[in-house]
């Protein structure tokens, strides 16, 4: 049998009790965040795949991730969203694993631009945005006749109510 004890830089010697690191258990809503995390670009540095990275990002730190990923605790409501926006994917998949990663996954481009822009508008600048859509949306309901009477949505209600 061989020695269990090593030598340090400064000298100090330590024990090993086994050749093998212990894996740690993973929790199933992890392996839904990880296998959606390493499915997208993300940029190279810092390591977006780092503990203390993922921590920062999503508002917590290197414990509540370890204790999130062993599944010793669960995320709070705002950081499984915030876990959700970094992974890009949806949060209902990421709890419960049901549905699908990500619903937009299948969306135009020019579509998704047009949510992501929507999401960081403050009310005032989504206001403007429902404003000009409804002036374009009545532009082009006068150039060409439709075969439909357009309903009225929460999105053009709006726009009417913040335009009086």
């Amino acid at each position: 049998m061989g020695n269990n004890n090593a030598t340090t830089q400064s000298g100090k010697r330590q024990r090993h009790t086994s050749g093998v690191p212990r894996q740690a258990k993973t929790s199933p809503l992890w392996e839904r965040f990880w296998d959606a995390l390493t499915d997208i670009q993300k940029p190279a540095f810092p390591d977006p795949y780092d503990q203390t990275v993922i921590g920062k990002a999503i508002g917590v730190g290197q414990t509540m991730v370890s204790a999130i990923k062993t599944g010793d605790k669960l995320p709070s409501m705002d950081t499984a969203l915030a876990m959700a926006r970094y992974a890009e994917m949806s949060v209902i998949y990421l709890l419960q694993g049901e549905g699908p990663k990500r619903p937009w996954s299948d969306m135009d481009t020019e579509f998704r631009s047009l949510i992501q822009f929507w999401e960081v508008l403050d009310d005032t600048n989504r206001g403007e945005l429902l404003k000009r859509a409804d002036e374009l949306f009545r532009l082009q309901e006068t150039s060409r006749r439709p075969r439909f009477a357009p309903q009225p949505t929460p999105a053009r209600r709006a726009a009417k109510k913040l335009a009086n």
